[in-house]
């Protein structure tokens, strides 16, 4: 216990304390043989006799080592799998198999017009437009029951629904997820508007293109059939 002061003033502390009846337990950290450091789980607890006097103190310790870098780990995979998903420029939502929202980035947020903490709990069926919702809440149970991941390139353009009732075009992308057994969806949405408006714009010039082809071809025509 010569490496830290604070744990010697734990310990004689806790000392009169159990000699008084309690026990204590707390996660340490000790020094070992060849001045190396272990965390231990460390108990003392009273030994009575046969009249509840108490007789020996018991001390007992677990190296907790191994476990203690296992939750160091998972700490680390959980800070770095909140930092991507609140990074990211995408919008995601992580959804329950009721179909509410668990978790949602700044990012859907700012989609959707609401603000992160409001979009928690809500039910994913409110961002979709009235005239499909009904339809939308099957597909969501379907999909629970048979997950499988389906990548944006291989999902029709579908629209969704702001907080102020406008809607407009998106893409989504579904991952599977599990949480104990309880089956979750991260679901990924691009805001597709600006592509879909270059799209039209690409067709309606096509459309007069083709327009102003078929009358050069049919003047071409008619001038070849005069000569």
């Amino acid at each position: 216990w010569s490496n830290e002061p604070s744990r010697r003033a734990w310990l004689r502390d806790a000392v009169p304390r159990v000699a008084a009846g309690e026990s204590v337990r707390e996660d340490v950290e000790v020094r070992m043989a060849g001045d190396s450091l272990m965390a231990i789980d460390f108990m003392l607890a009273p030994l009575s006799d046969d009249v509840g006097r108490v007789t020996h103190l018991i001390a007992s310790a677990i190296d907790i080592s191994a476990r203690q870098a296992s939750e160091r780990a998972l700490r680390d995979s959980e800070d770095r799998y909140r930092r991507v998903f609140e990074g990211s420029t995408l919008g995601k939502c992580l959804v329950d198999s009721g179909g509410r929202i668990l978790l949602a980035n700044q990012s859907m947020a700012q989609m959707f017009d609401y603000a992160q903490q409001d979009m928690v709990g809500m039910p994913v069926h409110r961002l979709v437009p009235q005239a499909q919702r009904e339809a939308h809440v099957g597909l969501v149970q379907n999909f629970m029951q048979e997950p499988k991941r389906r990548f944006m390139a291989e999902r029709q353009e579908l629209f969704a629904l702001r907080r102020d009732g406008s809607a407009f075009p998106v893409e989504i992308a579904l991952n599977p997820m599990r949480e104990g057994n309880d089956r979750q969806v991260l679901a990924t949405i691009v805001d597709v508007t600006g592509r879909r408006a270059a799209q039209i714009a690409i067709e309606r010039a096509l459309r007069e293109k083709t327009v102003l082809l078929n009358e050069v071809h049919h003047r071409v025509k008619n001038n070849l059939q005069i000569i």
